[in-house]
């Protein structure tokens, strides 16, 4: 995603990591289409910046596809989507790379405390079931383990307390520029 596309305030966690930092990578662009979320400004930007890569919420992804002027815009340069902030439907991501059309497109699980990400649905690569219908597996230097009330690890399947340790799991509100690096190293070649 050497071409980014942020639609999110970067007030936001999502939007300062995915955006803001990304341009301080070499070789990387953030292209912001508002302030604030705007179908028509976004559909503009990636037609006229080319972008390769599109992050945002459901509903951003949602309001792009069902957009009138839509088909007025060159959309085929993106080849990634990075969705998060809500449970995304299967179907729905799906559709996304059917008619955006999006190359791939990755759900992704985090909070503001880890500097946006813990998990990334792209690992899953073309296994699409696995890509649809989870928010992937942790991203590379973190562990995860889900916990009982009494911090028992508790096997797969099993509802509980996600806890995480890594590089970007972190006291206050520095951001990590390595998982820049990681979320967008899938499309470097």
């Amino acid at each position: 995603m050497s071409r980014g596309c942020c639609p999110i305030p970067t007030f936001h966690v999502f939007g300062e990591i995915c955006g803001t930092m990304l341009i301080n990578a070499p070789k990387y662009f953030t292209a912001f289409p508002a302030i604030l979320p705007d179908t028509l400004e976004t559909m503009r930007t990636i037609h006229e910046e080319k972008c390769t890569g599109l992050i945002g919420s459901p509903i951003i992804f949602r309001d792009l596809l069902q957009h009138p002027k839509r088909k007025e815009y060159d959309l085929s340069s993106l080849l990634i989507g990075i969705i998060g902030a809500a449970p995304v439907n299967p179907a729905f991501m799906e559709q996304l790379e059917r008619e955006i059309p999006i190359k791939a497109m990755s759900q992704g699980f985090g909070q503001t405390e880890n500097a946006a990400s813990l998990t990334l649905s792209i690992y899953a690569e073309d296994d699409k079931k696995r890509r649809y219908f989870s928010v992937g597996k942790a991203i590379p230097s973190i562990a995860l383990k889900i916990t009982d009330a009494a911090g028992h690890i508790l096997p797969i399947g099993e509802e509980g307390e996600i806890c995480a340790r890594g590089f970007n799991v972190m006291k206050g509100t520095f951001s990590s520029f390595v998982l820049l690096e990681i979320y967008f190293s899938f499309i470097k070649s």
